[in-house]
């Protein structure tokens, strides 16, 4: 059986079938706004209607950030930022990790330690060859 040429038929019966029936409507009656003494004091109460605006402002601004909320921080050795794990306006906790800096001096440092490590290897052997 071919059922390519029978699918879009299936399709558009069921389609059709869907949208030709009325669904039924529950009525659903306006209650009456039922407010306590207190309320009515306070609350006005008025029906929607289409008006045109009477008063209108416009205001320039700027919109910034709370200076009290910031925290700066400042790497421990300058490079360039080769990515960027958080962006402005994240939240981030102690300890995660913002942004990875490729730095001279890092590579530098760990040139170091790796020629340390070398010659403590190679202190050590001599000292058991003697």
């Amino acid at each position: 059986m071919n059922w390519n040429k029978f699918l879009p038929c299936i399709l558009l019966t069921t389609v059709l079938g869907a949208c030709s029936g009325k669904g039924e409507q529950p009525n659903v009656e306006p209650t009456a706004l039922c407010l306590t003494d207190s309320l009515l004091r306070i609350v006005s109460v008025d029906t929607v209607h289409v008006q045109e605006v009477i008063d209108e402002l416009t205001l320039n601004g700027r919109v910034t950030f709370n200076e009290n909320q910031v925290a700066h921080v400042y790497p421990m050795f300058g490079g360039t930022v080769t990515e960027l794990k958080a962006e402005i306006g994240d939240y981030v906790r102690k300890g995660d990790v913002l942004a990875v800096i490729r730095s001279g001096e890092v590579a530098d440092y760990e040139k170091q330690l790796k020629e340390a490590e070398q010659q403590l290897l190679l202190a050590r052997r001599n000292m058991d060859a003697t």
